[in-house]
């Protein structure tokens, strides 16, 4: 265990790490991939490719999960996870240190919804184009 909780800057060790960008960065990138490829096929109009923006934000959060060290979820649920096992939270004791975390959680998601946004307008203009 040699990953330190602090506030708003960290609260899951290397096997959340690990988990976040395998499980959801990259998971994210094959639907996303293989939704879009079903959509190009299908040659459909780009308001048609908003669908990518579920499997895009999951893919967004994963990575930007993995990239920060930091869960949104715990981080707005007041747990972390320092532990070995992926799952086994610990209660944030503080209330400065939940509202820390509260507000990394919030700029996390504000990332992944630009993101998001970004990356689905591109694939949908590129994808009308093929």
């Amino acid at each position: 265990m040699s990953d330190i909780y602090q506030a708003g800057v960290c609260n899951i060790a290397e096997p959340e790490i690990k988990h976040r960008k395998n499980t959801y960065g990259w998971g994210g990138v094959a639907i996303s991939l293989a939704l879009f490829t079903i959509l190009s096929f299908l040659d459909l109009s780009p308001p048609y490719y908003i669908v990518l923006a579920i499997p895009v934000y999951t893919s967004a959060m994963g990575f930007l999960q993995a990239k920060e060290k930091f869960c949104v979820w715990y981080g707005m649920n007041g747990v972390k996870n320092m532990s070995d096992e992926v799952g086994e939270t610990q209660e944030i004791i503080g209330e400065m240190n939940r509202q820390k975390d509260r507000q990394k959680a919030s700029s996390i998601r504000q990332k992944a919804f630009i993101y998001t946004f970004i990356i689905t307008a591109v694939l949908a203009i590129f994808g009308h184009l093929l």
